[in-house]
């Protein structure tokens, strides 16, 4: 007897080194891989601190459709990928990430890194063929429990939160565009989460209303923000709520 409560507390010692040692490995890549993205942040906030000569804050100035040149900050990472689609990023959290375009296989950057590479955490992706001035965007990233990606999201469910942070930046490659959040909440499944990409081709102001109504029945709060034809911009991830749930931080573009 006494042999085999020796043996069984090895096995249970050598299964809690194991996992340890598993945990510790995930734990590094996953640092690993927030170590590349804000090397990338940091390489476009250069950029856009840098004193630009005349000639590029002038053409800096043009309007997108007419100038239609990358912005500085972008230009290089464009090159690295042409996947670049824009950035995405909100004060006080830790959303500061590229965003990725794949329209013949939007998941593509599901579990790859910027670089392509295999990786955990993904990377930020529109979940749809893109163009610059569709009139909703959508963007997902995944709810990671070391708080990355898009985990950030969930402060959005209290509404002091959304008091002191109430909008997303979003930059195409060609603009920079900052978005009003006025609505966030709950779909309790990834089946009910695509109701809101059904309604992505609506026509007419009628179409619009019935989308915008859509999201403030989920909505958790009121905003008192209610867009008028304005573009939108959704930002989606898993919520841990519930099985195959997802959380939506609504946005419309803010008029210049």
């Amino acid at each position: 007897m006494r042999k085999l409560r020796l043996a069984a507390a090895i096995v249970l010692c050598l299964l809690f080194a194991a996992t340890t040692a598993i945990l510790v490995v995930r734990f590094k890549k996953l640092r690993g891989e927030q170590t590349v993205f804000e090397e990338l942040a940091g390489e476009v906030e250069e950029v856009r601190t840098r004193e630009y000569s005349f000639t590029d804050y002038e053409t800096r100035l043009k309007p997108a459709a007419e100038a239609k040149q990358i912005l500085p900050e972008y230009n290089l990472l464009y090159q690295e990928n042409t996947d670049l689609a824009g950035w995405v990023k909100i004060e006080g959290t830790r959303i500061n990430y590229p965003v990725m375009s794949t329209p013949e296989e939007p998941e593509f950057y599901l579990h790859r890194d910027f670089y392509r590479q295999e990786s955990y955490s993904g990377t930020p992706f529109i979940g749809q063929d893109y163009q610059a001035e569709n009139p909703i965007l959508m963007l997902f990233g995944h709810h990671m429990r070391n708080g990355t990606m898009f985990s950030d999201l969930m402060k959005y469910q209290d509404d002091s939160f959304w008091g002191n942070h109430r909008t997303i930046q979003f930059d195409t490659l060609y603009e920079k565009r900052e978005y009003e959040i006025f609505a966030v909440g709950y779909a309790p499944s990834a089946s009910e989460a695509e109701q809101y990409v059904q309604f992505y081709s609506f026509t007419g102001s009628s179409g619009y209303q019935e989308y915008i109504q859509l999201l403030k029945e989920e909505a958790l709060y009121e905003t008192g923000i209610w867009p008028d034809r304005a573009p939108l911009l959704l930002l989606i991830t898993c919520s841990y709520q519930e099985m195959d749930g997802r959380f939506f931080v609504a946005g419309c573009l803010k008029e210049e």
